[in-house]
């Protein structure tokens, strides 16, 4: 094995994006500079390079230079996800800012645009901003007597509130989609939002009753998703909800269904529901290392770093092409998500340095 090859591509791709990131128009999260910049912070921790700690802060710097009013709100590409972005790096000790301060702009923006977000997802939904409230809530400088908090607690709890009108008697729907495996799968960020939220003590009956219909339907149905990419990812779901108020003959179904799920995860067929030769984050190889990681952080068994570690040189035996960007195939012409986290080369390089 030649293992030389990992590193070659990984240093292709940041060299790819360095040349690349400062010229794009895209500012988001997931398909710009926000998601680039995360990659390079997280790099230059990794490999103590000033010059990647560097080239995040100038993208930081232009992503503020560069919002105007036409900057959308959405998680995706906007300020919700620039939001986050932010918060992500404050709270994870990458930047020093007092985020109350440094998003207040923000904030106002996105308190006045909740019919901006349409539907129940994350990308351009109404969850991708509640995503973006807990964040900020979950801030541990948010405390009980500061008026932000009391204000985003506010704010979460009218997207709850919107968020079950919009489900309905749409959650079995959600939860049978025949849609393809996508790692932002409606019903599975559903899922995870509200474990979440759960975990807040927020003090707002709703959530719990809401996540209780949410989990229902694959407690009462038979059938698992034909799908086994979207058995690994309702895995994870549900084994995130062991830290959830719940009660215990819930916790017990959801273990039981738990190991019906892991009965599907055969790594052929995954490989084949995911898109042909993509290692990207969103429905690609690099999406199954992270749910892995993901289980293996929340359970500690041995079995799913031994899967991750699989998927992990998996991701680096895929076919290359000299025609397309670093050797992989994402053709340059589609600046939009060419480069970024979610379906991109910063996506890719950051799932296999993230420990």
């Amino acid at each position: 094995m030649d293992t030389t090859a990992p590193f070659s591509r990984h240093q292709r791709i940041t060299n790819t994006l360095l040349l690349n990131a400062s010229f794009i128009d895209n500012i988001g999260l997931m398909h710009g500079k926000m998601g680039i910049s995360i990659y390079f912070f997280h790099l230059a921790r990794e490999t103590q390079n000033r010059i990647y700690k560097d080239y995040a802060e100038d993208l930081i710097d232009e992503i503020y230079e560069e919002i105007n009013t036409t900057t959308p709100f959405d998680f995706e590409d906007g300020l919700a996800g620039i939001g986050w972005g932010i918060e992500y790096l404050a709270q994870n000790g990458f930047i020093d800012a007092d985020t109350d301060e440094v998003l207040e702009t923000i904030d106002s923006q996105l308190c006045l645009s909740k019919e901006q977000f349409k539907g129940p997802g994350l990308l351009n939904g109404i969850t991708g901003l509640g995503v973006y409230y807990l964040s900020r809530i979950q801030n541990p400088h948010s405390t009980n007597e500061k008026t932000t908090t009391f204000l985003n607690k506010q704010i979460l709890i009218q997207i709850i509130d919107e968020l079950e009108l919009i489900l309905g008697n749409n959650i079995l729907k959600l939860a049978n989609s025949s849609e393809d495996y996508s790692l932002t799968w409606d019903y599975t960020i559903l899922l995870l939002f509200f474990t979440e939220v759960n975990q807040l003590s927020l003090g707002y009956h709703k959530v719990d009753q809401i996540l209780q219909q949410l989990i229902h339907p694959f407690l009462e149905l038979i059938d698992l998703p034909k799908q086994h990419s979207k058995c690994l990812l309702l895995t994870f779901a549900f084994s995130r909800m062991k830290y959830c108020i719940l009660p215990q003959t819930l916790k017990d179904s959801i273990d039981k269904l738990i190991q019906r799920l892991l009965t599907r995860l055969d790594r052929l067929t995954i490989a084949n529901e995911l898109t042909s030769n993509s290692s990207a984050l969103q429905k690609g190889t690099s999406g199954i290392v992270w749910i892995y990681q993901q289980l293996f952080h929340i359970t500690g068994n041995s079995f799913y770093q031994i899967e991750e570690s699989y998927w992990k040189t998996y991701s680096f035996k895929l076919d290359e092409s000299s025609q397309y960007l670093s050797g992989l195939y994402l053709g340059k012409e589609n600046e939009k998500n060419v480069f970024g986290l979610l379906s991109g080369l910063a996506g890719i390089n950051l799932i296999q340095l993230w420990k």
